[in-house]
C-alpha cells in the first residue's frame, strides 16, 4: 500500500516545517515486537521532542540526519516511491509549497489526526499554509518566525522623523525603500543591518529550487542573483555593521557537513572610504571589523571548530579584480601616483595585536 505522509513544517527565518508520515500497513517493528518510528531531518532540533515522545509512548525512534545539501534529492524519491521512506521528516517551507499537492501525504484533517481541532492554537496564515488546494491540512508547523525588520523607535524618530510602525512600513515596502532608509541611517551614523545576510529571506522568498540539482549543477535563480546584487550594494555602500554572524554560521556548517580538517581563514578584510588627512588614515571601521572577526575565531575555537590560521586581507591597497582601484582593503595606504606606503591606524593596531597575541582585542589604536 502506498505510504501516505503527514507534514509538520519548520519554517526557518521566514517559516519552517516538519513533515511526518504514516503507512497504511503499520510501522516497522523491532525483533521484540516494539514499533519503530523512522524520522529524517537535516537538523538535530528534534532530539528533545523525540526524548519526550519516547517517555510517553512505547515506541522505538530512529532519527536519521541528512545534510541539507543532500536532503531534497534523497527525500523526494523516497517519498514518491514509498521505499525506505521515513514516517516523519522535517523540511523547509519550499518543500511544503512544492509537495503539498503531490498526493502522497496523509490528510491530517481526517481521523485519527483531526488537525483542524488545533487550528485555534495557530496564527491563521501559518496554519493555512499547510493546506492543499482543496483545503485539507497536509502539514502542521512546529515553529514559525515571520520575517520582519525590527527597529529602535528612538532612532527611527531621530533619523526618519517618526516611530509609527505603519509609516515606517510604508517607507520600507520595497527594496528601493529599504535602501533609501539605509542611506538616511548611514548619514546619521547608524547601520541598517548587522550583515548582508540579513536581507536574504526578503529577496529570495520561497524559492523552491535547491541550490544544487540532481545533476550536481549550481542553480542560480533570478531571486538568488538579485539577492547577491543587493548584498553587494549593502556592503559597498557601507549600510551594514559587518558583524561576523554569517561567518560563524559558515564555519559551523563546514564542520557539521564536510570536514574535520583544520581550517585556515585565508582572506578576511573589508574596504572602507579611507581618507588620507595630514598623513594619517583613521580607519576605525576596519579595526572594528577585524577585531570582531578575530573574536569570532576565538569563540569558534572555544566551541572546538579547530581554526588553525588567519590571514588578514590585505597588507596593501591594491588592484581588486572586481573593483579595480576603487576600493581599498589594505592596512597600509598606497598613494597610487607616487607608490608611497603609509601606515593606517589599523596597521598600527594590528601590529600590536600580533605582538600581544591576545584573543580579547582592543577596539581602538
Amino acid at each position: 500500500m502506498k505510504k501516505a505522509f503527514i507534514s509538520t513544517v519548520t519554517i526557518g527565518a521566514m517559516t519552517a516545517t516538519v513533515l511526518a508520515g504514516c503507512t497504511g500497513s503499520g510501522e516497522d517493528t523491532t525483533s521484540s515486537g516494539k514499533e519503530v518510528l523512522k524520522i529524517w531531518s537535516f537538523t538535530d532540533e528534534l532530539k528533545k521532542p523525540i526524548k519526550k515522545f519516547k517517555e510517553k509512548n512505547d515506541v522505538k525512534v530512529e532519527l536519521t540526519i541528512v545534510p541539507m545539501a543532500d536532503y531534497p534529492t534523497k527525500l523526494k524519491p523516497a517519498l514518491e516511491s514509498g521505499v525506505g521512506a521515513p514516517d516523519i521528516f522535517t523540511g523547509e517551507i519550499a518543500f511544503l509549497k512544492q509537495w503539498v499537492d503531490a498526493g502522497y501525504w496523509a490528510n491530517l484533517s481526517e481521523k485519527p489526526f483531526n488537525a483542524d481541532d488545533v487550528a485555534k492554537d495557530y496564527i491563521p496564515y501559518v496554519f493555512d499554509m499547510g493546506k492543499d488546494k482543496e483545503g485539507n491540512v497536509r502539514a502542521l508547523s512546529w515553529q514559525t518566525t515571520p520575517g520582519g525588520i525590527y527597529y529602535k523607535r528612538s532612532i527611527a524618530k531621530k533619523v526618519l522623523g517618526t516611530d509609527d510602525p505603519k509609516k515606517i512600513g510604508g517607507m520600507m515596502n520595497s527594496m528601493d525603500g529599504v535602501f533609501e532608509v539605509a542611506d538616511k541611517m548611514k548619514q546619521k551614523g547608524y547601520k541598517m543591518f548587522s550583515d548582508e545576510r540579513s536581507i536574504r529571506w526578503f529577496v529570495q522568498g520561497n524559492d523552491s529550487q535547491p541550490w544544487v540539482n540532481d545533476k550536481q549543477e549550481l542553480v542560480l535563480t533570478d531571486a538568488r542573483k538579485e539577492y547577491m546584487d543587493y548584498a553587494k550594494e549593502l556592503r559597498t555602500k557601507q549600510y551594514t555593521a559587518l558583524a561576523p554572524n554569517a561567518f560563524k554560521d559558515l564555519i559551523r556548517r563546514l564542520r557539521a557537513e564536510y570536514t574535520d580538517l583544520p581550517i585556515y581563514i585565508t582572506e578576511n578584510g573589508a574596504a572602507f572610504d579611507d581618507e588620507l588627512i595630514e598623513g594619517r588614515v583613521a580607519d576605525q571601521n576596519r579595526i572594528d571589523y577585524v577585531a570582531q572577526h578575530l573574536q569570532a575565531i576565538s569563540d569558534l575555537n572555544e566551541e572546538g571548530m579547530n581554526i588553525d590560521g588567519y590571514y588578514l586581507w590585505s597588507l596593501l591597497d591594491n588592484f581588486e579584480w572586481s573593483f579595480g582601484y576603487e576600493k581599498r582593503f589594505g592596512i597600509l595606504y598606497v598613494d597610487f601616483e607616487t607608490q608611497e606606503r603609509i601606515w593606517k591606524d589599523s596597521a598600527h593596531w594590528y601590529a600590536n595585536v600580533i605582538k600581544r597575541h591576545k584573543a580579547t582585542l582592543p577596539q581602538s589604536v
